[in-house]
């Protein structure tokens, strides 16, 4: 008979081992039970998106974080209710300190998602962060982050907005946090392009109604250029069938947009950049809508970026053996159409202006309104396109920059200077100190005086700090110590 403290060891050792060989089973008890905690759930106002604040409880690295942040989030009702009917855009960002930086990128997650494909599709950002220079202090793959925010947007074919959805522009500025984390740097721009370099450019809009107090699209049509034809603007366009939309909206919605992005790959070249002059607010989100939706493409196959204010900056899409790439003509030239057409001194095709009554269903039921209507609808896109078309001669002619390039107007602004007007290099912050320093950034002094005085004099310099900008400064690379 064996010795009682020996026959504890034997135990002891058969425990070790079960636990080795089912190591993944226990570090999921662990990881995915206790590991994660969801401390906020917030709901963005107009319903678009829901944010999760979720702390790392038990101080995971980031290597660890994928799948328990997965599980954590799929054990949530919250998150499988926002996702169950047509799945979400999640994107994820890990907080360390000061320091954020992006786990993953736009990623479509639906109620059936396996682990694993999300697995899989985070593996090159790993990559990422373990081979990107990111800075003295900053994080990488193998940091004990403090929480995760992690958006989830969802993408709606009926949109409410007001009857007369007026546009607001918002100002973009330039962020030192976008700098290349390889250089931080910023360095002249000196690759020339060609003529024949220029990318092929199309405008794009969309008409909606009022139906059963929702914003549907009725018509959809793209101006492009013919380069068959001696490169003539010509046009495309989809209606959709009143009557089928009477007898069921959804299946008529979904024939829309089919007939439409089939006319995309009929009459469009790979790489066209079409640009609308609402994509960020509106209409980027009833695109996108309708190629998940309708599976118009493999979820694989398009990807987005979206700024803080979730609009949308740009959309690419492949659709076979064509890439088309939707962008905001607003947020590079951010004022209406009637004034781009002045500025840039082209024939205004718009055909009249907007009006109430195009938004109701009973257009279909008045021949000459809905005449009216179409043509009011198709000039739209020839407008712009004649726009974007002189910018593209102007941009490329004064400064050797392809307009179809540009994000929006600071992007421009700054390609501009880095093509023709910088000569040196100019040092950037790394991660750790950009986000450390742009904390002090405050507006001017506040001060209160009592206003009385005798025999004073008031001076003031114009444009001091300009000034100071045209002189020589000091600079070397900088770091912290703690």
């Amino acid at each position: 008979m064996l010795a009682p403290n020996f026959t504890v060891v034997i135990l002891i050792f058969i425990v070790i081992n079960v636990i080795y060989k089912n190591k993944s089973f226990f570090k999921n008890i662990l990881l995915f039970n206790d590991g994660l905690q969801i401390e906020e759930i917030k709901y963005e106002k107009k319903g678009r998106k829901l944010e999760f604040i979720i702390y790392n409880t038990l101080s995971i690295y980031v290597s660890q974080i994928y799948e328990p942040l997965f599980h954590t989030l799929m054990n949530n009702k919250e998150f499988t209710d926002w996702i169950r009917d047509e799945g979400g855009i999640m994107i994820s960002t890990a907080v360390d300190g000061l320091i954020q930086f992006q786990l993953h990128d736009n990623f479509y997650i639906e109620i059936n998602t396996p682990v694993n494909e999300f697995i899989n599709e985070t593996t090159l950002n790993r990559e990422r962060l373990t081979n990107t220079k990111w800075g003295e202090g900053s994080p990488g793959i193998d940091v004990i982050i403090d929480y995760i925010i992690v958006n989830v947007w969802k993408v709606k074919s009926e949109v409410k907005r007001p009857e007369n959805y007026p546009m607001f522009i918002k100002k973009h500025s330039f962020h030192t946090s976008a700098l290349n984390n390889s250089s931080l740097n910023f360095t002249p721009l000196q690759n020339k392009i060609n003529k024949k370099d220029l990318l092929n450019i199309a405008a794009m809009d969309i008409e909606t109604i009022d139906y059963a107090g929702n914003q549907i699209p009725v018509f959809l049509s793209c101006a492009y250029i013919d380069n068959k034809n001696r490169r003539k603007v010509k046009v495309f366009n989809s209606l959709i069938d009143p009557l089928q939309l009477n007898l069921n909206s959804n299946k008529a919605v979904e024939n829309l947009w089919k007939d439409f992005f089939k006319n995309i790959q009929t009459y469009l070249i790979h790489n066209t950049v079409v640009f609308m002059h609402n994509l960020g607010k509106f209409d980027g989100y009833l695109i996108f809508n309708a190629i998940l939706k309708y599976n118009l493409i493999h979820y694989k196959n398009i990807n987005c970026l979206i700024d803080k204010q979730h609009k949308f900056i740009q959309i690419k899409a492949k659709f076979n053996n064509i890439n088309i790439i939707w962008k905001d003509s607003m947020r590079i030239f951010p004022t209406s159409l009637e004034n781009l057409c002045t500025v840039f001194e082209t024939e205004n095709t718009k055909l009249g202006k907007y009006r109430k009554k195009f938004n109701s269903i009973e257009l279909f039921n008045n021949p000459t309104l809905l005449k009216e209507f179409l043509a009011y609808a198709k000039s739209d896109p020839i407008a712009l396109l004649n726009v974007m078309l002189n910018a593209q001669k102007i941009y490329f002619k004064n400064y050797n920059i392809d307009i179809a390039s540009i994000l929006s107007a600071s992007t421009l602004s700054l390609k501009i200077y880095r093509t023709r007007f910088q000569n040196n290099t100019i040092l950037g912050l790394n991660k750790t100190l950009d986000f450390y320093i742009r904390k002090s950034y405050y507006g001017g002094a506040t001060d209160i005086y009592k206003q009385y005085g005798e025999n004073l004099y008031y001076y003031d310099v114009n444009s001091l700090y300009s000034k100071a900008m045209l002189n020589m400064l000091p600079f070397r690379n900088q770091s912290m110590e703690h």
